[in-house]
């Protein structure tokens, strides 16, 4: 996953601005099994923090086989829906499509990278609002799919701004919990983080 952060005008003298970073880019993930018929499953509910009102600038989905079945497809939709009402435009219809994973042939599954795709949307949500992130499988499987969803917002839509120093951490990951991938210390040349981002990759 990569997101850049939101960038702004701050004024320092009369009549003049620079760029300047808002550290005002959050997410919510949820994490749930689909069913094994075809048909919608609600993976999980997301209450949007107080001090509202939130623009809602990216969704991302993923729809993955536990046990990969021969002449079985992992495809489908997710969308949005609005619990509290107030979230606007209200989102209907959003039917995002979800990356689709590879056809596979008997129970096992290779590793395969599949870059996440976020969606941009223009929402906006009220502090407290109450979303809905909901997956439409296509087809029934035997074994219920895994699904991994999620929403990006803050006060602004961010634009996209360069790179300019990079590093990375790597770790193991063996339980559902939350785990420390590493620590990374910023250059002192640094003077902002622009993105964030990771990778995922069975090992068996």
């Amino acid at each position: 996953m990569e997101m850049a952060l939101t960038r702004r005008l701050r004024p320092t003298t009369p009549g003049i601005a620079v760029p300047e970073l808002a550290s005002d880019t959050h997410g919510f993930a949820v994490a749930g099994a689909a069913g094994v018929a075809a048909g919608e499953t609600v993976i999980g509910t997301v209450t949007f923090p107080a001090g509202g009102p939130w623009k809602i600038w990216g969704v991302w989905g993923f729809m993955v086989a536990v046990t990969p079945t021969a002449a079985e497809i992992v495809a489908g939709n997710m969308r949005l829906n609005s619990v509290s009402g107030d979230i606007m435009p209200n989102p209907a219809p959003s039917r995002f499509p979800l990356p689709a994973v590879s056809s596979q042939l008997g129970a096992t599954l290779p590793s395969t990278l599949h870059p996440l795709k976020i969606w941009p949307v223009d929402y906006e949500a009220p502090g407290k609002g109450v979303m809905q992130l909901i997956v439409n499988q296509a087809v029934g499987n035997t074994v219920a799919p895994q699904c991994v969803l999620g929403v990006l917002y803050g006060k602004t839509i961010p634009s996209q701004v360069p790179i300019r120093y990079i590093d990375t951490v790597r770790a193991q990951v063996a339980a559902a919990v939350d785990t420390l991938i590493g620590t990374i210390t910023v250059s002192e040349k640094a003077s902002r983080i622009t993105a964030v981002g990771g990778f995922f990759a069975r090992t068996t």
